[in-house]
């Protein structure tokens, strides 16, 4: 009886954060547009590359394994909560960016820069699916509140540490302005669901 009453908790939270997710999503794709197209065009080869590579050769869990118990044993102290946090971090993609970062720095790596995009949108995207993948074995239940929830607040989270390190990529700090227009859609989107709602009662 409680498991079943927090299960439905979980289950609400989520729903309450689907408009969320939607706008945390709009905001994004309409930042992503406005990066350097060669920047853009990278990070989504590199995504597509690990999806059919996910699909039809080779899962990569043992990798992405590797990379999450990595940030485990660094978060252990925050026990229980370090297995979320696993989730929340990338291993692969800070890794990559903290490289690019020290070798724009100290060398001049203009011409190889693109290599290190392209892995950057391969492992995001590795993170990011086999993330939630995770979640859903790890779920008991039925109709997977946990996971639901889980899910959607990583995916935000992690939407959020993305649009950080597009700052890091495109020379621009980016993230004032996306968090605003983040608000903003949101706002939007839940004054919308309250005025549906008084129409329906009336």
């Amino acid at each position: 009886m409680g498991e079943g009453i927090i299960n439905l908790f979980k289950f609400f939270v989520f729903l309450v954060l689907i408009p969320v997710v939607i706008a945390i999503s709009e905001a994004f794709v309409e930042h992503f547009d406005n990066l350097p197209s060669s920047l853009e065009s990278f990070l989504l080869w590199g995504a597509i590359a690990f999806l059919i590579t996910f699909l039809f050769v080779h899962s990569f869990r043992g990798v992405y394994n590797f990379g999450q118990k990595i940030i485990e044993s660094i978060f252990k102290f925050l026990a229980p909560l370090d297995v979320y946090i696993s989730g929340l971090i990338p291993f692969y993609t800070v890794l990559i960016v903290l490289v690019l970062f020290i070798c724009d720095t100290y060398f001049n790596i203009a011409a190889y820069r693109h290599y290190f995009i392209f892995f950057i949108g391969f492992t995001a995207a590795m993170h990011l699916i086999l993330m939630a993948q995770q979640f859903q074995e790890q779920e008991k239940s039925l109709f997977k509140p946990t996971y639901f929830l889980m899910v959607s607040i990583i995916f935000i989270l992690n939407v959020m540490v993305a649009v950080l390190i597009l700052g890091v990529l495109s020379d621009k700090f980016i993230f004032p302005d996306f968090m605003k227009s983040f608000g903003g859609k949101s706002w939007g989107i839940y004054t919308d669901i309250v005025k549906t709602i008084s129409q329906i009662k009336k």
